[in-house]
């Protein structure tokens, strides 16, 4: 690849978008025993109660990548 380029993004999501993006990777989480359900309900309240109170906060970074293939 050649003409290669990155372009980082950092993306803000609102709480009902995460529990979309996350909901099942925490359910899959909880049903492997690597995170108990009060711990996954007191976790998701607490992000819930943030919404409520408009201190809210979730965003990553993302890479967008692109080249020119050989």
């Amino acid at each position: 690849m050649h003409e290669v380029t990155v372009n980082p993004q950092t993306v803000f999501v609102s709480y009902a978008f995460l529990e979309l993006l996350l909901g099942g990777h925490v359910a899959r989480a909880c049903a492997a025993g690597v995170l108990s359900n009060e711990e996954a309900d007191r976790w998701w309240t607490s992000l819930a109660q943030a919404d409520r109170d408009g201190v809210f906060l979730y965003g990553f970074t993302a890479l967008i990548v692109a080249g020119v293939k050989h």
